[in-house]
């Protein structure tokens, strides 16, 4: 094992986590919705994966997305998360060590910022802090590795089926991402009401007639409790039977809950 090597830590976890329960690449990729090629190319040589394919791993494996990408307790020295990523590649298997292209992991993790809470319910009023509030969240490489990215607190249960209250979502801004308005996209959204700018967690939905913010709950609190902005102003976004302004400020590209 050379100390040059770079292998991802979420590798190694995964191969750990297969053979703790007795698992094979095929069964990982029906586990995650992936397909099979897609597996084989993160277990070889993809050190990229998108954040979304990472979440359904560490679904499909039951562990977090912290514990899959290597994200260290805030009191942990960074001498000792090396030393135990070291320690954990260095316990494969030599066969496994192979498939990992036989190195220490790197346990360099750059943080995100947690920049504010935002309300998976109707809205919250946006925080603004002087100090850091909550710990930093773990990056998400991918698709979107290239541009900033920002966390947010999750507050409520109106995106529970996708963000469960007192989670954390990364975001990357919304129009460096997309560049369009796209159907399915998680965002965050603010609005401005008489001078207070209020925050909330939505799934977009775009139609001929509005953009429509839309809830993905268990709870039935929020059944119907869809927010509809007419699109007759290009560039301009009112809620229906309002002049409160509203805009998109973040792409969610993953999420994470701390243990």
């Amino acid at each position: 094992m050379t100390e040059k090597d770079d292998t991802p830590y979420f590798r190694v976890v995964i191969i750990k986590e297969l053979k703790r329960r007795n698992l094979n690449r095929q069964q990982l990729s029906e586990m995650a919705g992936l397909s099979p090629s897609t597996v084989a190319q993160i277990l070889t040589r993809n050190k990229n994966p998108r954040a979304e394919t990472l979440s359904a791993i560490a679904d499909a494996l039951g562990i977090t997305l912290g514990q899959l990408i290597g994200e260290t307790p805030r009191q942990q020295s960074a001498s000792e998360f090396r030393r135990k990523s070291r320690l954990l590649a260095m316990s494969l298997d030599p066969d496994d060590q192979e498939v990992v292209a036989g190195g220490p992991v790197n346990p360099q993790i750059p943080r995100v910022p947690v920049v504010g809470e935002a309300a998976a319910g109707s809205w919250l009023d946006a925080d603004t802090w002087d100090a850091p509030k909550y710990p930093p969240a773990p990056y998400l490489p991918g698709e979107h590795e290239q541009l900033p990215q920002s966390a947010y607190f999750v507050r409520g249960t109106s995106m529970n089926n996708r963000y469960p209250d007192g989670s954390f979502v990364i975001t990357v801004d919304y129009e460096s991402a997309r560049g369009g308005f796209k159907s399915g996209d998680p965002v965050v959204v603010e609005r401005l009401d008489a001078g207070r700018i209020e925050r909330t967690i939505k799934i977009l939905e775009v139609t001929p007639e509005a953009y429509i913010l839309k809830c993905d709950s268990c709870d039935p609190r929020w059944e119907g409790r869809d927010i509809r902005i007419p699109r007759n102003e290009p560039g301009v976004w009112h809620e229906e039977g309002s002049d409160i302004s509203v805009s998109i400020k973040g792409l969610v590209i993953g999420s994470y809950r701390p243990e």
